[in-house]
């Protein structure tokens, strides 16, 4: 929180309410303030204050002893207090979508949030653990619902996120909001799949060892990581109701691989979708591919190597007509999926199959178990040798190499662009190359013999009519013969 002046009126009226209940309407004056733009900021920083220090008198407390159908006057200014706590919260939480004071909003937020989680307002089950739950669902809905055109908001929630404790709950509790969002269409629902990219889930040793990385450090914090299994796997399933197309089926797959199935009890499951993602365009293929072949390594699903070889192939045909930089991605899948199905070596080289004519492979065949792939060849990578462009010719050579026994890594090759290679291609120094032999001293020819049957300096070019030197043995006689007359001296 942000130092106070004590001499404003506003910090002057918080102390005082502090002080004595009968200056009680003093809250309705700060809390007022919230809705002048002048004193909005110092208006949040007093409530936090006032409230943080309400909640610490346990002055907002209600016991199960307490009797609220019996009015008295304190249970009166205790629920008081109460409602206008709420007011606060919700202002505070309208102010996130504010460009100048969104940021200070979420401090103030998660600071009382924070506070709330050490001193209920409501007597706890001294043997459950507490957490205010209703407070963060607020503050997530607001973040799901709108797009901010600004960083403060999500930069606070990186932040928060980042405990342990914030992390677990925020997990548990979006399925729950996001089952019932309204209003969905397809910016929202990209605005929704980027917050979640960016929230760590906490693995299960993360949730065993809680010794820090908590915000409320209290020992009776005892997450079940089956149940953060079981949030997950309804987050995933509303998920594919959506129906996610383009740019958000591929942010889908990335959340999907990156963060969502990791933790699914049962990730096997996840196989038709990778299998219906095939058919899509763009580089959400390649993505589904990567989830499959996950499945393979990491979840013992057996695919055969017919039905792999027919990817690898289709994959090295679409290499001949794909841009420089997805032919970089694509090369070096197909060779992860070599160095996992060593069989699969066998198409890097065939004797009789160079090109389509003598290829076997069935390229319109819908069924991969009958393309023929696996008596192909990889030749199009071999052609790709002769790219114009470096990067590529180098992707594509690892098949005249001995293959490695790791898988490389595409994270650093996906999102690669056409610009990207010209820049760096621009950037390399070329080594200079002599354009003569001997330095020229007049306009007269150089004293080698350049029209000899073995020719030197240019490989036989005919410095005056530039053809080769073996197809102007003709002329250079007749040079020869009439270089008297031409005038032309030898040095």
């Amino acid at each position: 929180m942000e130092e106070m002046n004590t001499d404003s009126d506003l910090v002057i009226k918080a102390l005082e309410f502090l002080e004595s209940r009968k200056y009680s309407n003093n809250l309705t004056e700060i809390i007022a303030s919230l809705d002048v733009p002048d004193t909005t900021a110092e208006g949040i920083s007093v409530l936090q204050f006032l409230f943080m220090e309400i909640l610490k008198r346990r002055n907002m407390l209600i016991s199960p002893t307490d009797n609220l159908k019996t009015e008295t006057p304190l249970s009166k200014y205790v629920l008081w207090l109460q409602k206008s706590y709420k007011n606060v919260w919700k202002k505070l939480i309208g102010l996130m979508s504010h460009v100048t004071f969104s940021e200070q909003a979420m401090i103030a937020l998660f600071a009382l949030l924070k506070q709330e989680g050490k001193f209920p307002i409501v007597s706890p089950n001294k043997r459950v653990y507490y957490f205010p739950e209703a407070r963060l669902k607020m503050i997530l809905k607001k973040c799901f619902i709108t797009k901010f055109h600004f960083s403060g908001v999500q930069n606070q929630l990186d932040e928060f996120t980042n405990f342990i404790d914030i992390a677990y709950y925020f997990w548990i509790i979006t399925p729950k909001l996001l089952e019932n969002l309204k209003g969905l269409n397809e910016k929202l629902i990209s605005h929704i799949l980027d917050i979640l990219q960016k929230i760590p889930i906490p693995s299960e040793n993360e949730l065993k060892d809680l010794t820090e990385d908590l915000l409320f450090y209290k020992p009776k914090f005892k997450p079940k990581y089956t149940v953060l299994q079981e949030s997950i796997q309804n987050l995933w399933n509303i998920i594919l109701r959506w129906k996610c197309r383009n740019n958000n089926h591929k942010k889908t797959l990335m959340l999907l691989l990156d963060n969502i199935m990791p933790h699914l009890a049962k990730p096997i499951l996840t196989m038709d979708y990778f299998m219906e993602s095939l058919d899509s365009g763009g580089g959400i293929p390649l993505l589904a591919l990567q989830g499959i072949f996950v499945l393979v390594k990491d979840h013992n699903l057996h695919l055969p190597v017919v039905l792999i070889a027919s990817f690898v192939k289709r994959f090295s045909r679409l290499c001949l007509c794909a841009p420089p930089a997805d032919i970089i991605v694509l090369s070096a899948f197909i060779g992860n999926l070599l160095i996992r199905h060593p069989t699969l070596k066998i198409m890097i080289q065939h004797p009789t199959i160079k090109s389509v004519p003598t290829d076997p492979f069935i390229e319109n065949e819908e069924n991969p178990y009958k393309t023929n792939a696996i008596e192909s060849s990889l030749w199009e990578l071999e052609t790709l040798q002769q790219h114009i462009l470096p990067d590529v010719s180098k992707a594509v050579s690892f098949i005249k190499r001995p293959f490695p026994k790791t898988e490389w890594d595409l994270t650093s090759l996906i999102g690669i662009t056409y610009a990207q290679i010209f820049e760096k291609q621009s950037k390399k120094k070329i080594q200079k190359v002599s354009l003569t032999f001997e330095q020229p001293e007049s306009l007269a020819l150089p004293h080698t013999n350049y029209f000899s049957n073995e020719p030197r300096g240019f490989g036989g070019i005919d410095v005056i009519s530039g053809c080769l030197g073996c197809c102007c043995k003709r002329v250079g006689s007749s040079l020869e013969a009439t270089k008297d007359r031409s005038g032309i001296q030898r040095m």
